[in-house]
């Protein structure tokens, strides 16, 4: 995101590329939290 300001108002924009590797890896996320993983099954250890 940058931003610009013009006397009282300010302006934003969004870095396009940016947005899509913040999406892939939020989508990456989501996956993984509905996939098993082999920690899952691990007793605690105490």
């Amino acid at each position: 995101m940058t931003t610009r300001r013009e006397g009282n108002w300010i302006y934003y924009s969004v870095d396009e590329e940016a947005l899509a590797v913040a999406r892939d890896f939020i989508e990456q996320l989501e996956r993984s939290l509905h996939t098993p993983h082999e920690a899952d099954h691990c007793r605690p250890t105490r």
